[in-house]
């Protein structure tokens, strides 16, 4: 195990094998003064700005970022320990300046890479450029780092706001609008160091050359991960570097507009570095690190070949609540780069309510192929065989059994020394039943405790999606039962109107039907009504406490509310939702999904050079995810069959075989072919049967396993509370449904808005004591 913190750095192997470079000379530049006002801290030159704190320590050079120490007037620093939103606030500035500057096509890196983890009071950044004016509003060619034009300009977001992890001065031998930046830089850190540390390589890791990047016009900056920033992130260096030119991500995490959004757990968002408030009153309480800091685990490559050795796995860990003989409370996110879900170690969640309860230690562990957390430095065909829902299993129970967590005792709570508890929601749900037996995450939570009994005590799968199925129309069924009727029935309208249209329709009623929506450069009939789905896409990231302006309720708005008055029950009828749909979709919506890029780079999938297929850079859930979906557990997400109402189109769903390649589910496996040429040569059909087979599907039962379900949950229909599917609750499996939507239960918010949601919670606390009172030590 290695870990990173804010004094000390560790550095690993590259997983490719080279020479490492010779570290690049460094250069010392000094730079401008922060200043501080009530409103937080911004630079100026302005006349109010005094005088003295320039003169005394304003050397500019040239077209170079520089940084400065400030001369510690109490009137430009009034606060000696800032506060935490102004480090915050900073940290954020400077990303979204690299972001703006320095991350652009074609650009390359320096091999030496410095981390600010956190910015000291008395410092700013400040970029000094002659010649050409970029901005024709920056009259006095001083580029300052930040206004709101330019914030508004990139994506917003904990994981956008984390470019700055590969940083200040990760020279740059960048050219941008005739301005030069300093190829190497050196940071005056001393008199606030004991508070702000510097973390830098002095040696990079082998095979750290230069790397191009390269981002399409709607993509945001490639999110690093968040504990890179405030632990240190030399560990896992090699792989940042191969992380940096990922294709464009969505906000949601999807690679691609027109594919669905990944079945992922919401996100805790607590503030960098925060620590524990609820420590017992123990001396040791002071010791607990910040909950995201970054832990190393080396995990087995194949468990079924032990001697292709291992890899990094990357989890994050507290015992804020442990007190000796309490259990290890072990989650993982599932299918999504890690850093973001340290929140899951807190009270904020199931997680952190069940080790207060039990006093125990939480953890959040990175499932393999997902953020940094690679065996390979790409995502490659030769690279992903070895990621399949059995080694994932496999890890659970590798990691529990070897693992010496870093705090008191922490050698010697391995499974059969102290309880074990899974959680899990979604996909991460399964592991949970595969292991409690041995406990799949929602789904890998129950697969684990099927495929691995007496590893774990107990498990908690919320919104578990336990059946794999490939023909998963059952996706839009809760939305359509749950949604406002007047917009369920006008949405049903607008695409039996589509279905219509491009089927009988002229070319000009299809052309015109397709420009009133934005979508006139669309080429492809799929494409098209296939981009319809993101607006009912965004009903998977409600919860119960979402208010009126969530994106999907805005959509519904736009539809049923005219002229200040809603639509009664039935809608407003296909003229007026065709029409006001169109308007949201192409003057709103539109923008907001693609950016910059054209309806067709954005929502179309024919192209097969396209990097959405081509990319293979690690830490892109998307694809990884789309790997298991192509082998192993189908949810290609479809129109309802014929015969029952539907809101998605089944526009192009003959019945002849060879015309199936039109259909909606033909439509998702062709991606998988574009996405992994070398592993099919046609769209392949993945094996939900033997999925099924193997982990139990609908039939789990296994002991000291709780199912949290939502009624609006668009996965229900994959769980053990799907519609016409009866699966008896009992105390050794209890299976509890709220009111909530997709791993609500999982939120301590969720269950103080929503009775339901709070009894689902309230019960699961309770089994869980009890079964965890059934323990005993076996070794």
């Amino acid at each position: 195990m290695t870990t990173t913190n804010s004094s000390s750095t560790v550095s690993v192997s590259s997983p490719s094998p080279g020479p490492t470079p010779a570290p690049a000379p460094i250069s010392a530049h000094r730079a401008a003064i922060l200043r501080i006002n009530k409103l937080g801290p911004y630079t100026s030159t302005s006349s109010s700005a005094p005088v003295s704190a320039y003169k005394r320590f304003y050397t500019v050079h040239n077209n170079e970022i520089q940084i400065q120490e400030s001369d510690g007037n109490v009137t430009q620093v009034p606060e000696d320990k800032p506060l935490e939103r102004t480090c915050i606030m900073w940290r954020r500035k400077i990303g979204f300046y690299i972001a703006k500057v320095v991350f652009k096509k074609g650009q390359r890196f320096d091999e030496r890479i410095w981390t600010l983890w956190k910015w000291p009071p008395g410092y700013t950044l400040w970029v000094k450029k002659k010649g050409k004016v970029e901005d024709e509003r920056n009259v006095r060619k001083d580029y300052y780092l930040y206004d709101n034009r330019l914030l508004s300009n990139i994506a917003a977001g904990v994981e956008h706001q984390l470019v700055h992890a590969a940083l200040i001065a990760r020279a740059s031998q960048a050219q941008y609008s005739d301005a030069r930046m300093c190829s190497s830089l050196l940071l005056h850190l001393r008199k606030h160091a004991d508070q702000c540390s510097l973390i830098f390589a002095e040696h990079m890791p082998s095979k750290f050359e230069h790397y191009n990047i390269s981002f399409p016009r709607h993509a945001p900056p490639p999110p690093l991960p968040s504990s890179s920033i405030a632990s240190g992130m030399l560990s896992f260096l090699p792989l940042l570097a191969l992380a940096t030119s990922v294709v464009a991500i969505l906000p949601d995490g999807r690679l691609h507009a027109n594919t669905p959004p990944l079945p992922l757990p919401p996100i805790i968002d607590l503030l960098p570095n925060a620590r524990a408030v609820e420590y017992k009153s123990t001396d040791s309480a002071a010791s607990v690190p910040p909950y995201n800091t970054t832990y190393y685990f080396d995990q087995l490559i194949d468990h079924t070949n032990p001697s292709l050795g291992t890899f990094k796995q990357r989890y994050w860990h507290t015992w804020e609540f442990y007190e000796p003989g309490g259990p290890i409370i072990l989650m993982t996110p599932g299918e999504a780069n890690a850093a973001p879900y340290y929140g899951y170690l807190t009270n904020r969640t199931i997680n952190g309510l069940i080790a207060q309860q039990e006093k125990g230690a939480t953890i959040v562990l990175e499932h393999r192929f997902f953020g940094l957390s690679n065996p390979y430095p790409d995502l490659s065909v030769a690279s992903l065989k070895y990621l399949t829902i059995q080694q994932a299993i496999d890890d659970l129970e590798y990691f529990a059994k070897n693992v010496k967590l870093p705090m008191p005792g922490g050698d010697s709570v391995a499974p059969g020394q102290a309880p074990w508890v899974l959680v899990g929601g979604s996909y991460a749900g399964i592991d949970v039943e595969f292991v409690v037996c041995l406990a799949r995450l929602g789904a890998l939570t129950g697969f684990t405790m099927v495929n691995k009994t007496d590893l774990f005590q107990a498990g908690y799968a919320s919104s578990a999606v336990v059946q794999s199925i490939s023909d998963y129309w059952g996706y839009f069924e809760p939305i359509r039962q749950y949604m406002p009727k007047n917009c369920s029935a006008d949405v049903q309208a607008v695409i039996a109107h589509f279905d219509a249209v491009f089927t009988w329709g002229s070319d000009s009623e299809i052309a015109a039907l397709k420009a009133e929506y934005g979508m006139a450069d669309v080429t492809h009939a799929d494409d098209v009504t296939g981009a319809l789905r993101n607006n009912l896409w965004d009903w998977q990231s409600l919860s119960p406490t979402s208010g009126p302006n969530a994106p999907f309720f805005q959509f519904c708005d736009a539809l049923e509310v005219k002229d200040g008055v809603s639509a009664p029950a039935s809608g407003w009828g296909v003229d007026h939702a065709v029409s006001a749909w169109g308007t949201y979709f192409k003057n709103e919506y539109l923008s907001n999904l693609c950016g910059n890029a054209t309806a067709e780079e954005c929502l179309g999938t024919y192209n097969a050079s396209q990097s959405t297929w081509t990319d293979e850079s690690i830490d892109n859930a998307g694809r990884s995810w789309n790997w298991i979906v192509c082998n192993e557990v189908g949810f290609f997400q479809d129109a309802a069959p014929k015969g029952h109402p539907t809101i998605v189109s089944r526009l192009v769903q003959p019945a002849g075989d060879e015309a199936r390649s039109c259909s909606p589910l033909f439509f998702f496996r062709r991606q998988c072919e574009l996405m992994f040429p070398a592993a099919f040569s046609k769209p392949p059909v993945p094996d939900v049967q033997k999925t099924n087979e193997a982990y139990d599907g609908w039939n789990l039962r296994v002991d000291h396993l709780f199912f949290a379900n939502g009624q609006r949950d668009p996965w229900r229909e994959a769980t053990v509370s799907a519609d016409g599917l009866y699966v008896p609750s009992t105390a050794s499996q209890p299976i509890a449904v709220g009111d909530g939507y997709h791993c609500s239960d999982l939120k301590s918010a969720a269950g103080e808005v929503d009775a339901t949601v709070k009894k689902v919670q309230d019960e699961a606390l309770q089994s869980i004591h009890a079964w965890l009172a059934d323990w005993s030590p076996s070794i």
